[in-house]
Order: C-alpha cells, then sequence, then structure tokens
C-alpha cells in the first residue's frame, strides 16, 4: 500500500504493459477500478484506442476496490478481482500467478 503509483505510470502501464498481456480489455477495466471502484463493459467493443480512453459504461461496484488507487496495492486488488471473475477456471488458475510479475514494473522492477 505504500508504494504509490502516479496516474500517468498507470496510465502507461495498462495502455501498454498490462494490454500486451491481458488485452485490451481486461486492461481497460484495471484502470476503470482504480479509478471509481466500478467495472465497465464497452459501447463500442470495436472501439479504436488505448484501453484507458476507450468509451465505457459503467458497471457494478468492484467489492474490495481499494480508493483512491494510486498505490500497486489497490492495482493488484484490481487484477485479482478480475482474475476471479474469469469464467473458465482454467483461466482463473492461470491468471492469478500472474499478478505478482503485471505488478513488479509499478514496483520497480523490470518489464
Amino acid at each position: 500500500m505504500q508504494k504509490k503509483v502516479t496516474e500517468a505510470s498507470l496510465v502507461k502501464w495498462a495502455d501498454n504493459y498490462l494490454a500486451k498481456r491481458w488485452g485490451v480489455k481486461a486492461a481497460a477495466r484495471t484502470w476503470h477500478i482504480t479509478r471509481s471502484g466500478q467495472d465497465v463493459t464497452f459501447s463500442d467493443p470495436f472501439e479504436k484506442g488505448a484501453p484507458t480512453k476507450k468509451t465505457v459504461l459503467m458497471g457494478d461496484k468492484v467489492p474490495g476496490a481499494v480508493l483512491p488507487g494510486y498505490n500497486v496495492y489497490a492495482v493488484s486488488k484490481a487484477l485479482s478481482w478480475l482474475a476471479k471473475e474469469r469464467k473458465d477456471v482454467q483461466e482463473q488458475l492461470e491468471w492469478k500467478p500472474q499478478i505478482l510479475g503485471l505488478v513488479q514494473p509499478l514496483l520497480g522492477g523490470s518489464a
């Protein structure tokens, strides 16, 4: 919780690093969960652009979301919730162990 994340670094991380690993949809959802505590759906699933710039419809509140989300703990909580929400149990099992590696760049580790 003590490792702060600037909005600019979070945007860069979500739009590039996370989008390449978990996809644009998960990156956009992570961004919005850390900003608002709510999940989102896409107004236009085929809209071009960066995950943090997509036009979205606000959805349900995410249980356990940490706000404000300007720390690595808040980001990891959002990723954990997204991994848990995968419909396929095998995907859940594959996504959860990736979380520490995904937040490494935010901790100052190598990408």
